[in-house]
């Protein structure tokens, strides 16, 4: 994880044979960013770690997941983690990947769901442990500061804190 907490520089010369060209960087950006914040959260030492990616889209973190092995970095830099699942969220998942999941290794495997967050917790219902449970958002837009798009994450939000 130090060498995540560093940079890329740092992150790089660890893979010492690897090229970095943008759209790398920008593909492993989404798994070292959950990373991250799993260390950040101080999930790093549990064995078994959900992670709820909240606004997840077909074209890049379901995509990133099926087509490259980038979100196994996320064991790799915290090897503590036996079992991490992580449940991609969003009302711009696949419609043909809706409901299933894919076991990438026997210590990463991930589920998919197209719709907003209260209904996954709803339809799913899924009892996620608070605490091996970590929510994060990746490219949620809100950055943006579109009225329309901030309002509509404004009842999932409130969904989620309720369930605290």
């Amino acid at each position: 994880m130090k060498d995540l907490v560093s940079g890329w520089d740092s992150y790089r010369t660890r893979l010492s044979d690897m090229k970095i060209f943008p759209p790398l960087i920008d593909a492993l950006s989404f798994p070292l960013t959950v990373a991250y914040a799993i260390h950040l959260a101080k999930f790093s030492k549990h064995s078994e770690l959900n992670v709820i990616i909240m606004g997840a889209t077909e074209k890049a973190e379901q995509r990133i997941f099926l087509q490259s092995t980038y979100y196994e970095e996320i064991v790799l830099l915290l090897p503590d983690i036996k079992q991490l699942s992580l449940y991609f969220v969003g009302p711009e998942i696949s419609v043909s990947t809706h409901l299933q999941s894919v076991k990438k290794t026997d210590k990463v495997k991930g589920w998919f769901y197209k719709g907003k967050l209260m209904e996954f917790f709803r339809e799913m219902g899924i009892g996620l442990n608070q605490g091996n449970t970590l929510l994060i958002g990746l490219n949620t837009g809100l950055g943006m500061k579109h009225a329309g798009l901030i309002m509509s994450w404004v009842k999932d939000l409130r969904f989620f804190l309720k369930k605290k």
